[in-house]
């Protein structure tokens, strides 16, 4: 593709330079809360409020740099969560090292997103009135988490408008992900079998999206896992997951997926570790192209010290795709975190990875008509950088930035049905920067 070695060298320097995705801190806040408050013998409650102010090149995930806006964000969460060891020492003075028959997390957190926009052309108004509201949710309940049988009972809702697999599909949606699993022991944890269901639904607010692209999976899983050694196992993962689409006028095709990949995992040293799997995988659509080819994932972990740790991965998996059947993922990623003084946090991470779809089947969407050849392949890229420093226990201030980019040729007009009206062409791709800087209470 023509612009693939610009996009690549953008990357590059982003990542050499720094950017960031503007809410890392609120993905993994169980590791950055405060003290909370203890409201019964296990639980305590956090509480936490985020305001921040930024700048995005690119409001609507278009073509080149347009409707850039600054952007006002306000982000309260609320977690409640059983007592763990250390907090039971803090608060009691004891070190308690009976194993917890109950592990439980209830985190609620929302967002609004205010645009100011910066330009004068005809879209003003609709950058000024993307006032994003979002609501993420997410439960874990474990039965007897360190004993030979488990229960896992777990949740998660989100409402979001990021793009789900392309910018055309950058719309307000929800997605509602509830599962079971247990989990069995034998012999004191050597062996370990689990199993699991989780339906996910993913369901959107534009009726036009809703009737093509409205979905749920149904995804059974069984795992294994088989220490060798004290620190190392081998391990198996199957899973199944049929997919259905329901919109009243979807030509998208259902699927019976299959994945199983079988590998090692675990500290080579203490300051090495390693995710090494293999496998298969195959589609089984109900029409059109199948993929049936070599799965895999390997990942490799460096402790350089107690507070600091990189990792680089990879990945090649096929996706079920709203505009093909499928599209072959395939790439991977680096992050680098380390805590300094335990008062200041800096986290760097970048990803890519190459997007070949299946041959287009059918329309792209109603009213959609693809201009480039159909065989689509895109890069899509990432790099992020989140900078923190915790003033006091309670309070910490952080700035960050991010990149996203879709690296593609693909093109296709979108026309309203009037001969008259000419049709208007847009590339699929797009590149998009965000800076911002704000202030965060968490107790």
């Amino acid at each position: 593709m023509r612009s693939f070695f610009a996009g690549l060298i953008a990357l590059s320097i982003f990542v050499a330079c720094g950017a960031a995705d503007a809410q890392m801190w609120l993905d993994d806040r169980q590791d950055k809360e405060g003290a909370g408050i203890k409201v019964s013998d296990s639980l305590v409650l956090h509480l936490g409020l985020g305001a921040e102010a930024g700048y995005d090149t690119n409001t609507f995930y278009e073509a080149g740099s347009k409707d850039p806006a600054v952007r006002l964000r306000f982000t309260p969460y609320v977690d409640l969560a059983t007592r763990d060891g250390k907090r039971r020492v803090q608060d009691d003075g004891v070190l308690d090292a009976t194993p917890p028959k109950i592990r439980f997390r209830l985190g609620v957190a929302s967002s609004y997103d205010h645009h100011f926009a910066l330009s004068d052309d005809s879209n003003v108004d609709q950058v000024n009135g993307k006032n994003a509201f979002g609501v993420s949710t997410n439960l874990k309940f474990e039965l007897f988490p360190e004993g030979n049988f488990g229960l896992i009972l777990d949740a998660a809702y989100m409402r979001t408008l990021t793009p789900y697999e392309t910018a055309y599909d950058a719309n307000n949606r929800h997605d509602i992900r509830p599962g079971i699993g247990f989990r069995v022991r034998p012999g004191g944890g050597t062996l370990t079998f689990e199993a699991g269901y989780r339906l996910n639904f993913v369901i959107w607010e534009d009726p036009s999206m809703g009737n093509q692209n409205d979905k749920h999976t149904h995804d059974v899983r069984f795992h294994t896992s088989w220490k060798v050694f004290p620190k190392t196992a081998l391990v198996s993962r199957f899973n199944f997951t049929p997919t259905v689409y329901y919109g009243s006028t979807t030509i998208n095709n259902g699927s019976l997926p299959i994945r199983s990949l079988f590998g090692i995992q675990g500290l080579v040293t203490d300051r090495f570790g390693l995710l090494l799997l293999a496998g298969y995988g195959a589609s089984f659509y109900s029409a059109g192209p199948n993929f049936d080819s070599v799965l895999a994932q390997a990942e490799l972990m460096f402790f350089i010290t107690p507070f600091s740790n990189i990792r680089l991965g990879g990945q090649r998996d096929f996706v079920d795709s709203m505009y093909a059947n499928y599209f072959v993922k395939n790439g991977g990623y680096l992050s680098y975190e380390h805590m300094f003084g335990g008062v200041f946090l800096a986290t760097l991470k970048g990803e890519m990875y190459y997007r070949d779809y299946a041959t287009n089947s059918g329309p792209y969407h109603p009213g959609v008509t693809v201009v480039s050849d159909p065989e689509r392949s895109d890069i899509w890229a990432s790099a992020a950088l989140l900078l923190e420093f915790r003033i006091i226990d309670w309070l910490s201030v952080h700035a960050s930035g991010s990149y996203l980019a879709d690296i593609t040729d693909f093109t296709y007009t979108v026309g309203d049905g009037d001969p008259a009206t000419a049709d208007t062409t847009y590339n699929a791709g797009f590149n998009k920067f965000e800076v911002f800087a704000g202030v965060r209470a968490h107790y």
